[in-house]
């Protein structure tokens, strides 16, 4: 008989690196599914269809448990160029590596386009576009002081249009721009 499979990253179930964190009850088998490839890959990516007055869009959840790394949301890009973009930047979490604010990467995505990070964490009505890493870190919402704040990093990676032009920046495509704007609920 083959020796149990011991998840790579089975340490942050017993001993999780961020204070105040503790696991949540899983309601039902979609949930040990989650927590099966959080403690196996290291992090879980989400997406997520046009719904409910959002973009379409898609995240991670478990880098900044198992790697002290910020989670990564995306809007505007196709759910299977977000998965690979996302394995990469796991990757190179688990080496060590870490995405910050402002950072520019051109080798994500498959784009032509560079692609910059930025910071959402300071603005807890964003997070509503990441339901699972809401419900996953909650503990750190009501546990820690002060409650109800937001306790996990979270960068937004944001693309550039034809131009080079960010988001943010007047001069970027308004399309470009709309489809990666997290709308507040």
């Amino acid at each position: 008989m083959p020796d149990k499979i011991v998840p790579r990253y089975i340490e942050s179930l017993k001993n999780p690196r961020i204070p105040g964190f503790s696991w949540p009850e899983a309601e039902d088998s979609d949930d040990l599914e989650i927590f099966r490839k959080i403690l196996e890959k290291g992090a879980q990516t989400f997406t997520n269809d046009a719904r409910d007055g959002k973009n379409a869009h898609s995240y991670t959840v478990g880098l900044y448990l198992n790697f002290l790394h910020p989670e990564i949301v995306i809007l505007g890009l196709s759910n299977d160029l977000a998965v690979e973009g996302f394995s990469k930047i796991r990757n190179e979490a688990d080496s060590g590596k870490t995405i910050n604010t402002g950072d520019e990467r051109v080798d994500l995505f498959r784009l032509r386009q560079p692609v910059k990070f930025i910071s959402i964490s300071d603005d807890i009505s964003k997070i509503d576009y990441l339901d699972h890493a809401a419900w996953f870190y909650r503990s750190l919402f009501f546990f820690q002081e002060p409650t109800l704040t937001h306790k996990f990093p979270v960068l937004q990676a944001v693309w550039a249009d034809q131009h080079g032009y960010y988001p943010g920046d007047p001069r970027c495509e308004e399309r470009v721009r709309l489809l990666q704007k997290i709308q507040a609920p």
